[in-house]
């Protein structure tokens, strides 16, 4: 779940309340309920980087007037 390659992603998820876990050393057997516990947050996780790179796409083509960015707006405001 890194977000280096995205700032605009880790962003939104910082805005949401979400902070990175660095690396941190743990005994085997917790590190199965650590990994339960951020896996439980994947959907909302994923759903959140999808908007910021919806987001992104509409910020890049804004300027843009032409056919394809009026599809491409019309497409992705519905799931807005």
């Amino acid at each position: 779940m890194s977000d280096k390659s995205d700032p605009t992603a880790a962003h939104y998820l910082r805005a949401a309340g979400y902070v990175p876990l660095p690396r941190l050393w743990v005994k085997p057997e917790e590190l199965s309920l650590i990994r339960d516990m951020a896996l439980k947050h994947g959907p909302d996780v994923n759903r959140i980087r999808s908007k910021a790179h919806v987001q992104d796409e509409i910020d890049r083509y804004q300027s843009n007037d032409e056919p394809e960015w009026k599809t491409y707006r019309a497409h992705h405001q519905e799931e807005w």
